[in-house]
């Protein structure tokens, strides 16, 4: 059973892709407008990414335990999420805003696993890390995900669904017709 946070978002629709080949149950966090695309690529347990309280009440009401939790949220979602995981579990914290620390994950849960994983760091200070990442990814046979374009002329507008979390999948800008 793996717990993916933001689960409409460009990782989180890979993630999904990735669950349902291995037959994973899933469970996805998401906000209230895009819970039909989530329930169109077949995810039973759908669940709030933007109330804690409604996400843990949602939680509690699946009866499922988690053996991975693939984390983009903060605050009160990160021990909530915590707390379904089974011992042995795994945490992977893909966020960057107000992330625990290793120290602090294994103070309040000992019994999990916690992998803080920043792939831009990977690109930049190890990249032969990051070439085997992405060839293992590329090489799982990932349909394409969904995604929003816009030419560079309109990044305005694609900072804009960004910074207001209106993307489902990647938001992606054609840098092509530069000036």
């Amino acid at each position: 059973t793996v717990l993916i946070h933001a689960g409409a978002g460009g990782i989180g629709l890979t993630a999904i892709q990735y669950a349902q080949k291995l037959n994973c149950t899933i469970i996805a966090t998401c906000s209230d407008g895009k819970r039909d695309t989530l329930k169109k690529k077949g995810i039973r347990y759908i669940t709030s990414s933007r109330d804690s309280e409604i996400f843990k009440k949602d939680m509690e009401s699946f009866g499922l335990e988690v053996d991975i939790v693939l984390n983009a949220l903060s605050d009160d979602f990160i021990p909530y999420s915590a707390d379904f995981l089974k011992s042995g579990g795994h945490f992977c914290e893909v966020g960057k805003k107000k992330i625990w620390t290793k120290e602090q994950f294994a103070e309040k849960y000992p019994s999990v696993h916690y992998y803080p994983v920043a792939i831009d760091d990977y690109w930049r200070e190890d990249r032969p890390r990051f070439d085997r990442l992405f060839k293992n990814t590329m090489a799982y046979g990932q349909v394409p995900i969904d995604r929003m374009e816009y030419d560079i002329k309109d990044i305005k507008s694609a900072l804009e669904v960004l910074r207001d979390a209106k993307n489902i999948g990647k938001v992606v800008v054609d840098c092509t017709n530069i000036p």
